[in-house]
């Protein structure tokens, strides 16, 4: 009996085994997929994909979903094998439930409820590259501050993958210039540059059916002529996208390494309360009263310049307020202020407008302008593509993240010295009885009455810079107030709008005005190159990955609010 069943396990062993990989072995297999985009001037663009693949008998057809397509219109579909000729286009007359040999040689559109599918027949099994392409209207749209797109190129949830996969993006005849375009990509562990005056992404690794490729490119004005215009500017889509992006090498080490720090963060937590004697470590702001946040939102318009016009302790105080306090403000601010006093000169470049880098010292932010003379070199020229070659630097980030801790800390402590907080003896937190049982004193820092004031301030200043043509503003123009308060508009993220309502008040001021510059171009320039310096500084920019040859960003995540595409295709 035993040897019986010995004899039938060796010959359903193998037999099982060939069951197994019989489905790998003939499944269709996508080997590369190349995508080309070509741009044209008024923002419609040519998409070329190549897919070169190995078809088994599975299905009938393959079909690209193309959903979301917002006012982009799609054209000119077809189809062909690599060295044949073109596919019969069925239009929007395909019909799905046909065999493959009805379908081969045959492509078509089917129109679903949320967009398209574009769907060709697969044809006899075997090695195939088919050819495959549409026109988009309105790819590149005009936004205020630039143009750009952020598009879907690759699906994700595809039924076979592709492992290898490149995107070529160009504009035919004309070469992309350093500095006109910054990059982002989405959705798969890669790469994104510039090569040669075209853009190029590529995998490092084959993908799977959650990942996907979106693209999103921010042009310089002048590149291209859109048909498409969008109201309002292009940093909205940038921080759509950007949320909720992660590195697709690393997931779990993050992962790890966040519940790691939540630990290490309870073992401070519990620490601290233990330990008698000590003095509270101000937060990252003290206590305020319930609900005044609501309070700050609907601030009194305040005139003045609040705080002084210190730009660390306003940047700091920002954190209280509803409104964001973002590091590429405060540089952008402090990089104002120094062309203001002549620390810092806009000079025209090889690849553009640079930053000459003149005094040794400046009185305040010192450290952020050592940074930038160190990243000038001997010449003293800050070029923009010097910024993200120097920010790749661990050191450096390193270097960034503790001056910008540096300056929040500063700025509190100027805070607390004119009376802003203050440390009082409370019984009241909550967490200490949980944990301790019976209630016992100790310090915590809480705003004063005076601090209140201030931040009243802060927040009215704002909505009076934000709301300025609106309270009909028509007093005597002192230029250099005014350069003051578009230091301060950089702060609270909004420079650019400002500087259009001054110069739409009061024309001159684009001449008057050292930092608007003629025609009030200055201004934007200036802030684009501070942001192109705290991009390549930040530590975490959304958790994207730098390739090691340009400014570019490839994410294991994210893409969000992207055109195009969708979330099927392959093989059916």
């Amino acid at each position: 009996m035993g040897a019986v069943k010995g004899l039938l396990l060796r010959l359903l062993l193998p037999l099982l085994a060939l069951l197994a990989l019989a489905p790998a072995s003939a499944a269709t297999e996508l080997r590369e997929l190349d995508v080309r985009v070509l741009l044209n001037d008024d923002g419609s663009a040519r998409i070329v994909q190549t897919w070169n693949a190995r078809v088994s008998d599975e299905g009938t057809e393959f079909f690209i979903e193309q959903g979301n397509l917002g006012d982009m219109e799609l054209s000119d579909f077809s189809v062909r094998e690599l060295g044949g000729p073109p596919y019969v286009n069925e239009g929007t007359r395909w019909r799905t439930d046909r065999s493959a040999a009805e379908k081969a040689g045959r492509c078509g559109i089917v129109r679903t409820r949320g967009g398209l599918e574009l769907c060709w027949g697969r044809g006899p099994a075997g090695p195939r590259t088919f050819v495959v392409s549409w026109t988009f209207s309105n790819f590149v749209k005009a936004y205020d501050d630039y143009d750009g797109f952020n598009v879907r190129l690759v699906n994700s949830g595809l039924s076979t993958p592709p492992r290898s996969l490149r995107i070529t993006i160009e504009k035919p005849g004309r070469p992309f210039a350093s500095g006109e375009v910054d990059l982002w990509a989405f959705g798969f562990r890669g790469t994104i540059r510039p090569e040669g005056g075209k853009i190029v992404a590529r995998s490092d690794a084959p993908l799977s059916a959650s990942n996907y490729a979106t693209v999103m490119l921010r042009f310089a004005k002048g590149v291209f002529n859109p048909s498409s215009v969008v109201r309002g500017r292009f940093e909205a889509v940038e921080k759509r996208a950007l949320e909720g992006t992660e590195d697709g090498e690393e997931d779990w080490d993050g992962i790890v390494a966040f519940l790691i720090c939540i630990l290490v963060a309870l073992y401070h937590v519990v620490l601290g309360f233990v330990r008698k004697g000590r003095r509270a470590r101000s937060p990252r702001f003290p206590h305020l009263p319930d609900g005044f946040g609501r309070t700050l939102r609907g601030a009194p318009y305040f005139r003045e310049i609040p705080c002084g016009g210190d730009l660390s302790e306003s940047w700091a105080l920002l954190g209280a307020t509803p409104f964001a306090a973002r590091a590429k403000d405060l540089v952008g601010a402090y990089f104002l202020r120094w062309v203001q006093h002549g620390a810092l000169e806009p000079v025209t470049g090889a690849s553009g407008t640079a930053l000459h880098v003149r005094g040794r010292a400046v009185p305040v932010g010192g450290g952020l302008f050592a940074m930038l003379r160190e990243a000038a070199g001997p010449d003293g020229i800050l070029q923009r593509e010097e910024f993200p070659r120097w920010g790749r630097n661990e050191a450096n980030r390193r270097a960034f993240g503790a001056w910008l801790e540096a300056e929040r800390a500063a700025g509190m402590e100027r805070f607390r010295a004119r009376g802003g907080w203050e440390l009082r003896t409370t019984t009241s937190f909550w967490v200490r009885r949980f944990l301790l049982g019976p209630r016992r004193p100790f310090s915590a820092p809480f705003v004063t009455s005076s601090g209140e004031q201030t931040l009243l301030e802060l927040a009215g200043f704002r909505r009076y810079l934000q709301d300025f043509t609106l309270v009909n503003e028509r007093r005597v123009v002192e230029v250099e107030l005014w350069n003051d308060y578009l230091v301060f508009a950089a702060l609270f993220g909004i420079g650019k709008e400002l500087l259009r309502e001054l110069v739409g008040l009061y024309p001159e001021f684009a001449a008057r005005s050292v930092l608007a510059g003629a025609g009030g171009t200055l201004l934007p320039t200036v802030l684009d190159l501070s942001d192109s310096l705290t991009v390549s500084l930040s530590r975490r920019s959304g958790g994207g990955r730098y390739d090691s040859r340009s400014g570019g960003r490839s994410f294991g995540g994210g893409g969000g609010g992207s055109s195009g595409g969708g979330s099927r295709g392959g093989v059916r």
